[in-house]
């Protein structure tokens, strides 16, 4: 296998953050702090993921139904990748490799030090870009086109129907978009420019 890289950027609400909530527009820009997933091959029993940010690596196998069985404990980033795993399991995508591989998920410039060395979220959208680098990279390994319905799936799973997903928009579409959803219904994206 070769090195499989996707990243993702996090998001700026500038208008719209609770009206987006209840089915009104807002406006979003992608902000230059971006999450990275990086797949590569591993020698070794079973599939590992590998946390940059605080330098955990949690162990799982990939089950012949499509699902994982973590042998540690997974934490919010595991929450992530089974998610995104179990949507693309579930649009008959998702095929467990046949070889054992190693997923890097790198979300450090979404935290900055505080004065006495703590790190503090900086609230732009970090799972969001997270979420969307692992669909990337799964995608590209799987051969598979960037729809971003399993984006928004993958997050929505993940957060169990909660929130607008204005946050994995701006992470998938990037730039500045004017977004809208009402409740049950399929999101509208429009891409804006900056005024000159």
């Amino acid at each position: 296998m070769i090195e499989l890289r996707a990243s993702a950027p996090g998001k700026l609400v500038l208008c719209g953050e609770y009206a987006v909530l209840t089915g009104g527009p807002a406006v979003v820009a992608a902000v230059n702090r971006r999450a990275t997933s990086v797949l590569g091959e591993l020698r070794g029993a079973s599939c590992e993921m590998h946390i940059a940010n605080s330098g955990v690596t949690r162990q799982f196998d990939c089950l012949k139904d499509g699902s994982l069985r973590w042998l540690d404990e997974p934490g919010s980033d595991g929450a992530i990748l089974t998610a995104v795993i179990a949507t693309l399991n579930a649009h008959g995508i998702w095929r467990p490799p046949d070889e054992t591989f190693r997923i890097v998920l790198d979300s450090r410039h979404f935290f900055a030090a505080t004065r006495v060395g703590d790190q503090h979220k900086l609230g732009l959208g970090s799972s969001a870009a997270v979420s969307a680098a692992v669909t990337g990279s799964l995608l590209r390994l799987l051969g598979a086109d960037m729809d971003y319905s399993l984006f928004h799936e993958a997050h929505s799973r993940l957060q169990q129907g909660r929130g607008s997903g204005i946050d994995v928009a701006s992470s998938f579409f990037g730039g500045v978009i004017a977004y809208t959803r009402s409740p049950g219904q399929i999101a509208e994206v429009r891409e804006l420019g900056w005024p000159r």
